[in-house]
């Protein structure tokens, strides 16, 4: 009587272990070998109109590039709160970059030694210290055609540099 059912028994394991398998198989290649959801594509739609703000704020590490209407070229780059960005003005040929770390902003050109720092929240002053270094300011809420990509996070990018002093703008 055993007997009868060492091979439908069989069977029956060998299906349900090729089915564990297989599921395993698809999460792994959908998600990568932890199973968790890992960036393999833009973030932001290709060439349809989307906040700079919803972009900005995802939390994911990834760059993103557009041209303004006044042909200035931004660049993000973002990892969690952070985010750098840096424009290069077509009539000037200067970049000014700002930088956020999700409570100070800070403010510089080039590879001047002089910026200024102000309260993330504070857009008045970020607007008017773009403006002073001739662009003609930061619309987090204009809707832009973004383009983004992962990114590999560099430090060197994400942080304020050693060679210039920021004053608070007051």
């Amino acid at each position: 009587m055993i007997k009868q059912w060492i091979v439908p028994g069989i069977l029956i394991v060998a299906i349900i272990i090729g089915l564990l398998g297989y599921s395993f198989y698809k999460r792994t290649s959908q998600h990568g070998p932890t199973g968790l959801s890992t960036p393999t594509s833009s973030t932001a739609t290709q060439g349809v109109p989307t906040k700079l703000s919803n972009v900005l704020h995802t939390g994911k590490t990834q760059k993103c590039t557009l041209q303004s209407g006044n042909q200035t070229i931004e660049t993000y780059y973002m990892n969690g709160l952070t985010v750098r960005a840096d424009f290069l003005s077509p009539t000037t040929k200067q970049t000014v970059h700002l930088l956020a770390d999700g409570s100070l902003a800070y403010i510089w050109v080039g590879s001047e030694t002089k910026g200024s720092s102000m309260p993330e929240s504070d857009t008045k002053s970020i607007n008017t210290a773009m403006q002073t270094d001739g662009l003609p300011g930061f619309y987090i809420n204009a809707k832009r055609n973004v383009q983004c990509a992962p990114w590999k996070s560099d430090p060197a990018v994400l942080g304020a540099p050693y060679t210039v002093v920021f004053t608070p703008v007051k």
